[in-house]
Protein backbone atom coordinates (compact mmCIF):
# COMPACT_ATOMS: atom_id res chain seq x y z
CA UNK A 1 0.00 0.00 0.00
CA UNK A 2 2.79 2.39 0.92
CA UNK A 3 4.69 1.71 -2.31
CA UNK A 4 1.56 2.09 -4.46
CA UNK A 5 0.70 5.33 -2.65
CA UNK A 6 4.15 6.84 -3.24
CA UNK A 7 4.15 5.61 -6.83
CA UNK A 8 0.67 6.97 -7.49
CA UNK A 9 1.52 10.38 -6.04
CA UNK A 10 4.82 10.49 -7.93
CA UNK A 11 3.38 9.44 -11.29
CA UNK A 12 0.45 11.84 -10.87
CA UNK A 13 3.03 14.56 -10.27
CA UNK A 14 4.93 13.53 -13.42
CA UNK A 15 1.69 13.44 -15.45
CA UNK A 16 0.74 16.93 -14.26
CA UNK A 17 4.25 18.30 -14.99
CA UNK A 18 4.26 16.80 -18.51
CA UNK A 19 0.67 17.99 -19.03
CA UNK A 20 1.46 21.52 -17.86
CA UNK A 21 4.42 21.91 -20.22
CA UNK A 22 2.55 20.16 -23.05
CA UNK A 23 -0.27 22.69 -22.60
CA UNK A 24 2.24 25.54 -22.89
CA UNK A 25 3.89 23.92 -25.93
CA UNK A 26 0.67 23.37 -27.89
CA UNK A 27 -0.77 26.76 -26.86
CA UNK A 28 -3.74 25.60 -24.83
CA UNK A 29 -6.22 28.03 -23.28
CA UNK A 30 -4.71 30.32 -20.57
CA UNK A 31 -7.08 28.98 -17.87
CA UNK A 32 -6.23 25.37 -18.73
CA UNK A 33 -2.51 26.05 -18.37
CA UNK A 34 -2.95 28.04 -15.13
CA UNK A 35 -5.17 25.34 -13.58
CA UNK A 36 -2.64 22.64 -14.50
CA UNK A 37 0.21 24.52 -12.83
CA UNK A 38 -1.91 25.20 -9.72
CA UNK A 39 -2.83 21.51 -9.43
CA UNK A 40 0.90 20.76 -9.64
CA UNK A 41 1.45 22.29 -6.18
CA UNK A 42 -1.44 20.30 -4.66
CA UNK A 43 -0.10 17.00 -6.05
CA UNK A 44 3.44 17.90 -4.90
CA UNK A 45 2.12 18.36 -1.35
CA UNK A 46 0.45 14.94 -1.44
CA UNK A 47 3.62 13.35 -2.82
CA UNK A 48 5.63 14.74 0.11
CA UNK A 49 2.94 13.51 2.54
CA UNK A 50 3.01 10.04 0.98
CA UNK A 51 6.72 9.80 1.85
CA UNK A 52 6.13 10.77 5.48
CA UNK A 53 5.81 7.95 8.01
CA UNK A 54 3.42 10.04 10.12
CA UNK A 55 1.00 11.27 7.45
CA UNK A 56 0.93 8.84 4.54
CA UNK A 57 -2.11 6.94 5.89
CA UNK A 58 -4.01 10.14 6.65
CA UNK A 59 -3.31 11.61 3.20
CA UNK A 60 -4.89 8.79 1.14
CA UNK A 61 -8.53 9.90 1.37
CA UNK A 62 -7.80 13.65 0.94
CA UNK A 63 -5.63 12.72 -2.07
CA UNK A 64 -8.50 10.84 -3.73
CA UNK A 65 -11.02 13.63 -2.98
CA UNK A 66 -8.71 16.36 -4.30
CA UNK A 67 -7.87 14.25 -7.37
CA UNK A 68 -11.55 13.96 -8.26
CA UNK A 69 -12.05 17.69 -7.62
CA UNK A 70 -9.08 18.67 -9.81
CA UNK A 71 -10.09 16.22 -12.55
CA UNK A 72 -13.64 17.59 -12.52
CA UNK A 73 -12.36 21.15 -13.01
CA UNK A 74 -9.84 20.19 -15.69
CA UNK A 75 -12.61 18.25 -17.47
CA UNK A 76 -14.32 21.52 -18.45
CA UNK A 77 -11.12 23.17 -19.69
CA UNK A 78 -9.69 20.11 -21.45
CA UNK A 79 -12.41 19.25 -23.94
CA UNK A 80 -14.38 17.01 -21.54
CA UNK A 81 -15.29 13.57 -22.87
CA UNK A 82 -13.38 14.26 -26.10
CA UNK A 83 -10.13 14.88 -24.21
CA UNK A 84 -7.73 12.49 -22.48
CA UNK A 85 -9.06 12.64 -18.90
CA UNK A 86 -11.13 9.45 -19.13
CA UNK A 87 -7.97 7.35 -18.89
CA UNK A 88 -6.77 9.34 -15.90
CA UNK A 89 -10.12 8.75 -14.14
CA UNK A 90 -9.69 4.99 -14.55
CA UNK A 91 -6.04 4.93 -13.54
CA UNK A 92 -6.50 7.11 -10.45
CA UNK A 93 -9.50 5.04 -9.41
CA UNK A 94 -7.47 1.80 -9.62
CA UNK A 95 -4.60 3.30 -7.65
CA UNK A 96 -6.75 5.02 -5.03
CA UNK A 97 -8.98 1.97 -4.51
CA UNK A 98 -5.90 -0.23 -4.08
CA UNK A 99 -4.33 1.88 -1.31
CA UNK A 100 -7.55 2.92 0.48
CA UNK A 101 -8.56 1.42 3.79
CA UNK A 102 -11.24 -1.27 3.65
CA UNK A 103 -13.89 0.98 5.19
CA UNK A 104 -13.19 3.79 2.68
CA UNK A 105 -13.26 1.73 -0.53
CA UNK A 106 -16.99 1.93 -1.17
CA UNK A 107 -16.87 5.71 -0.66
CA UNK A 108 -13.96 5.98 -3.13
CA UNK A 109 -15.87 3.92 -5.71
CA UNK A 110 -19.04 5.97 -5.22
CA UNK A 111 -17.13 9.26 -5.45
CA UNK A 112 -15.38 8.38 -8.71
CA UNK A 113 -18.45 6.92 -10.42
CA UNK A 114 -20.68 9.85 -9.32
CA UNK A 115 -18.17 12.43 -10.55
CA UNK A 116 -17.65 10.62 -13.86
CA UNK A 117 -21.37 10.19 -14.61
CA UNK A 118 -22.14 13.78 -13.55
CA UNK A 119 -19.47 15.16 -15.89
CA UNK A 120 -20.76 13.09 -18.81
CA UNK A 121 -24.33 14.28 -18.18
CA UNK A 122 -23.17 17.91 -17.98
CA UNK A 123 -21.17 17.49 -21.20
CA UNK A 124 -24.21 16.04 -22.99
CA UNK A 125 -26.77 18.61 -21.85
CA UNK A 126 -24.51 21.68 -21.57
CA UNK A 127 -21.80 21.27 -24.22
CA UNK A 128 -21.28 25.04 -24.28
CA UNK A 129 -19.67 24.78 -20.81
CA UNK A 130 -16.80 22.73 -22.25
CA UNK A 131 -13.71 24.36 -23.73
CA UNK A 132 -12.92 22.58 -27.03
CA UNK A 133 -9.48 22.07 -28.54
CA UNK A 134 -8.55 24.99 -30.75
CA UNK A 135 -6.77 22.83 -33.33
CA UNK A 136 -6.61 19.21 -34.42
CA UNK A 137 -2.91 19.12 -33.47
CA UNK A 138 -3.72 20.14 -29.88
CA UNK A 139 -6.10 17.22 -29.50
CA UNK A 140 -3.67 14.76 -31.07
CA UNK A 141 -0.71 15.76 -28.86
CA UNK A 142 -2.88 15.84 -25.73
CA UNK A 143 -4.30 12.37 -26.36
CA UNK A 144 -0.92 10.81 -27.20
CA UNK A 145 0.86 12.28 -24.16
CA UNK A 146 -2.04 11.41 -21.85
CA UNK A 147 -2.44 7.82 -23.02
CA UNK A 148 1.29 7.10 -22.82
CA UNK A 149 1.33 8.42 -19.26
CA UNK A 150 -1.70 6.35 -18.24
CA UNK A 151 -0.27 3.20 -19.81
CA UNK A 152 2.99 3.63 -17.87
CA UNK A 153 1.03 4.46 -14.70
CA UNK A 154 -1.07 1.27 -14.91
CA UNK A 155 1.97 -0.83 -15.79
CA UNK A 156 3.83 0.35 -12.67
CA UNK A 157 0.85 -0.15 -10.33
CA UNK A 158 0.11 -3.64 -11.67
CA UNK A 159 3.82 -4.52 -11.45
CA UNK A 160 3.98 -3.52 -7.78
CA UNK A 161 0.75 -5.41 -6.96
CA UNK A 162 1.96 -8.58 -8.73
CA UNK A 163 5.36 -8.33 -7.03
CA UNK A 164 3.64 -7.90 -3.66
CA UNK A 165 1.38 -10.94 -4.12
CA UNK A 166 4.27 -13.00 -5.47
CA UNK A 167 6.24 -12.11 -2.34
CA UNK A 168 3.26 -12.96 -0.12
CA UNK A 169 2.78 -16.33 -1.86
CA UNK A 170 6.47 -17.07 -1.37
CA UNK A 171 6.15 -16.26 2.34
CA UNK A 172 3.09 -18.51 2.63
CA UNK A 173 4.94 -21.36 0.89
CA UNK A 174 7.92 -20.94 3.22
CA UNK A 175 5.59 -20.86 6.25
CA UNK A 176 3.84 -24.04 5.05
CA UNK A 177 7.20 -25.78 4.58
CA UNK A 178 8.25 -24.73 8.08
CA UNK A 179 4.94 -26.00 9.51
CA UNK A 180 5.32 -29.35 7.76
CA UNK A 181 8.83 -29.64 9.19
CA UNK A 182 7.53 -28.77 12.68
CA UNK A 183 4.73 -31.32 12.35
CA UNK A 184 7.30 -33.98 11.43
CA UNK A 185 9.39 -33.03 14.48
CA UNK A 186 6.29 -33.20 16.72
CA UNK A 187 5.37 -36.61 15.28
CA UNK A 188 8.91 -37.86 15.90
CA UNK A 189 8.83 -36.50 19.47
CA UNK A 190 5.47 -38.20 20.10
CA UNK A 191 6.93 -41.45 18.80
CA UNK A 192 9.93 -41.07 21.13
CA UNK A 193 7.59 -40.37 24.06
CA UNK A 194 5.64 -43.53 23.26
CA UNK A 195 8.87 -45.53 23.14
CA UNK A 196 9.95 -44.01 26.48
CA UNK A 197 6.51 -44.77 27.95
CA UNK A 198 6.79 -48.39 26.83
CA UNK A 199 10.23 -48.64 28.43
CA UNK A 200 8.94 -47.12 31.68
CA UNK A 201 5.99 -49.56 31.77
CA UNK A 202 8.35 -52.43 31.06
CA UNK A 203 10.74 -51.24 33.81
CA UNK A 204 7.81 -50.86 36.23
CA UNK A 205 6.60 -54.40 35.44
CA UNK A 206 10.13 -55.71 36.07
Amino acid sequence: ERKVHILMSFLTLIIVVIGAFANVFIGMNYWVTLLTFLSLFAILAFYLLSRSDSFYRQSILPLSISSVAILSLVWFFNCGYDGNLIGLFYVLFVGTYTISKERHRFFVFLMFITAFISLIVIHYYFPEWIFPYETREQRFVDLVVGNLNYFFFLFMIIRIIIKYYTGENKKVAETNTALVRKNQEIAENIEKLRETEKKLIHAKEK
